[in-house]
């Protein structure tokens, strides 16, 4: 519990307590700050409590009003956002050139380290890619940070998709606006037709003005004429991008996490607490001011018929709850649906869309269930695994299987299991292997075609979505 108001606290307590400690012990020293008619008022007379019971009903009674005004409150574990959020997506370059050290330990290690950063403090959708002659799908869109970093920090790259880039085909395949580039640009001369992609483009540039030789397990990089090449930041980028120059300092980060959220904004839901000090305040004034025994049936009514709209609230959701969920086992979806849609609308929780997402699931509505499992965004694992696990089956059932398993694949991050295992396995027998998924099969363990138990390579979420030219960037490399 916290107090919005705390300043009432601060200000209100102190100077009563001191009050209530002369009138309580020592009427004779208070009289010498008082004046007698200012007194009688402050001072309640013998009655049926006796004077001292009275006067502590009465500052019990001026505390619980200054708590009340404090606006006590509960943070709900998951908060809903009330707003769109953003969506983006990060591009980093896994050519050749970005095995140059001219950045520690080497460019692309160190736009990975840098990438860690930008998602640690982006609140939003984002999507991961990697290119080099072909562009590769790392994580579908999600708001979820510890999948991406897991993602991030597990992904393998090998040598064998390292080649020459193709950003503008990169550009061109990806489906969001708004991109981030990770990138030291160095294979691009011609950016003319960059500005018909209609994209916003902000570009880290992961590559220093004096360049670097590129190692490779032969020596360094030499060109036809096997002279050695030395591979700069190609800083002609800023045609078609904003452009952030590579800094060892995190803060210049702060004009990415603005590419990344400059739409988004916070929302905190809580549970409103002011109420119950102001109700039993008021009760026990009324104690401090009346004869009990003239009014004790008023009171027991009012102590049992709790005058609080939150009570009645509480009382209407677990009714509506309870019916939704004998709904759904009895295997009424369509019932289920509308008590779980008047939850939802009212409660707006991460548990209420999820509920409404599983009715609309087990009526075969899977697109309208994918909705709402969207909509689910909370800070519990569990919830988080079941989401993912879910959106993977809906998809599965839609035929989307590639979809399917990249959904299984962030359920697994979340919490790997066996079941969500055998999903994976299931999963990619359905996929056909073509030209342009075959890096997947290419990239199974035998062990987990025969036991799926074993960790999957999260290279293997590496998904081709172009073609590529399959052309090396300059021989021998």
């Amino acid at each position: 519990m916290i107090f919005l108001n705390s300043n009432f606290l601060i200000f209100m307590l102190l100077p009563l307590f001191i009050l209530g400690f002369f009138i309580i012990t020592n009427k004779k020293e208070i009289e010498r700050y008082f004046k007698k008619s200012i007194l009688q008022k402050l001072v309640i007379k013998k009655n049926y409590l006796g004077i001292f019971g009275k006067n502590i009903l009465l500052f019990a009674t001026l505390f619980l009003f200054i708590v009340a005004l404090a606006r006590p409150v509960k943070p709900k574990e998951d908060i809903t956002l009330q707003t769109k959020l953003p969506t983006f997506a990060i591009l980093l370059d896994i050519s050749a050139s970005m095995q140059a050290n001219d950045l520690i330990p080497n460019r692309l290690k160190f736009a990975k380290h840098k990438i860690k950063k930008l998602i640690e403090n982006s609140y939003a959708n984002i999507s991961l890619y990697a290119f080099s002659d072909r562009l590769y799908q790392i994580s579908a869109p999600t708001s979820d940070i510890k999948t991406l970093l897991f993602l991030l920090d597990h992904l393998k790259i090998p040598k064998e998709y390292m080649r020459s880039s193709n950003l503008y085909e990169a550009l061109k395949n990806i489906k969001e606006k708004n991109i981030i580039l990770f990138s030291d640009a160095t294979d691009i001369k011609d950016f003319s037709k960059f500005s018909k992609l209609n994209k916003n483009l902000t570009t880290y540039l992961t590559a220093t003005k004096k360049g670097s030789l590129i190692k490779t397990d032969n020596g360094y990089l030499k060109d036809k004429n096997l002279e050695l090449v030395i591979s700069k930041a190609n800083r002609n980028i800023k045609e078609i991008s904003k452009v952030i120059n590579y800094s060892y300092n995190d803060d210049d980060m702060k004009k990415l996490y603005q590419t990344g959220s400059k739409t988004f904004f916070d929302i905190k839901e809580f549970e409103e607490l002011y109420t119950y000090p102001l109700y039993l305040g008021t009760l026990l004034l009324f104690f401090s001011m009346f004869s009990l025994k003239r009014f004790k049936f008023f009171l027991l009514f009012l102590l049992i018929f709790y005058p609080f709209k939150q009570a009645d609230a509480l009382f209407l959701d677990f009714m509506d709850i309870k019916k939704a969920f004998n709904a759904y086992e009895n295997k009424e979806y369509k019932k289920a649906i509308k008590l779980f849609e008047t939850i939802a609308y009212e409660k707006k929780s991460p548990q209420s869309y999820y509920d409404l997402a599983n009715a609309y699931y087990k009526n075969k509505e899977y697109k309208k269930a994918l909705n709402n499992y969207k909509k689910v965004i909370a800070k519990d694992k569990e919830l988080r695994y079941k989401t993912f696990f879910n959106m993977a089956n809906c998809y599965y059932m839609l035929k989307d299987y590639k979809r399917a398993y990249e959904f299984y694949q962030l359920a697994k991050s979340v919490k790997p299991t066996k079941k969500v295992e055998k999903n994976i396995f299931l999963t990619l027998k359905k996929i056909k292997p073509t030209q342009k998924n075959k890096t997947i099969f290419a990239n199974i363990s035998s062990n987990i075609k025969n036991d799926q138990t074993d960790e999957i390579e999260i290279r293997s979420l590496m998904i081709p979505i172009t073609k590529g030219n399959g052309s090396e960037t300059l021989k021998p490399w």
